[in-house]
């Protein structure tokens, strides 16, 4: 008894923690459709309407002005692409740690399943008793199954956070680095009147 008191209380230790926090996997998975949404897709609409052919500087004016301006938006355009890939970089992180949840709680569904068969079969077993010995050996061995389940289990989603938490960092460093890498127009050979002439 003293064997099964020990089990049961690694169990309840292994599970308690998880049950006050399931987490939200429909909230990901829909806060990753809205960075597909609303800025990947904000992203391609802005790079539509910046395409040389697009631009009515090349059509309207001539000079410096218009070549230096011209100069600087193909370069806008691979940032604003990089925005956009950075917008489904963010969707798929958030997807697949919604999928890590559900797969989770799935194991421990299943894992609690088994124990609770297990126990009704321990109880069905303990009515004589001459089968209390075994219904012990029935928990015991269930309840020593269920903790390596439930820990793998935990293993295996606190190396999902890990994972996602690096994706995001790294999602985050490419934000950052967008703000520094921007190209920016050199006003020094587009701000004198000579610079730009109507075509």
């Amino acid at each position: 008894m003293n064997h099964v008191n020990e089990k049961f209380a690694a169990y309840q230790r292994a599970t308690v923690r998880f049950w006050s926090d399931q987490g939200d996997s429909d909230k990901l998975k829909q806060v990753g459709r809205q960075w597909i949404e609303e800025f990947s897709h904000t992203a391609d609409e802005i790079a539509s309407t910046l395409h040389l052919d697009k631009l009515k500087a090349n059509i309207e004016w001539q000079g410096r002005g218009a070549e230096t301006y011209k100069a600087a938006v193909p370069a806008q355009l691979e940032h604003l692409d990089s925005m956009k890939d950075l917008g489904e970089q963010m969707r798929d992180s958030l997807t697949s740690l919604a999928n890590g949840i559900d797969s989770f709680w799935l194991a421990m569904k299943v894992i609690a399943g088994g124990l609770v068969a297990a126990i009704v079969s321990a109880i069905l077993t303990a009515v004589t008793v001459v089968g209390l010995p075994l219904a012990l050996g029935i928990l015991s061995a269930a309840i020593s199954m269920a903790v390596p389940a439930i820990t793998g289990t935990i293993v295996a989603i606190e190396t999902l956070l890990d994972v996602s938490e690096t994706e995001q960092n790294s999602i985050q460093a490419k934000v950052d680095d967008l703000g520094d890498q921007w190209e920016r127009t050199n006003t020094t050979t587009m701000s004198h009147s000579g610079d730009w002439r109507v075509n």
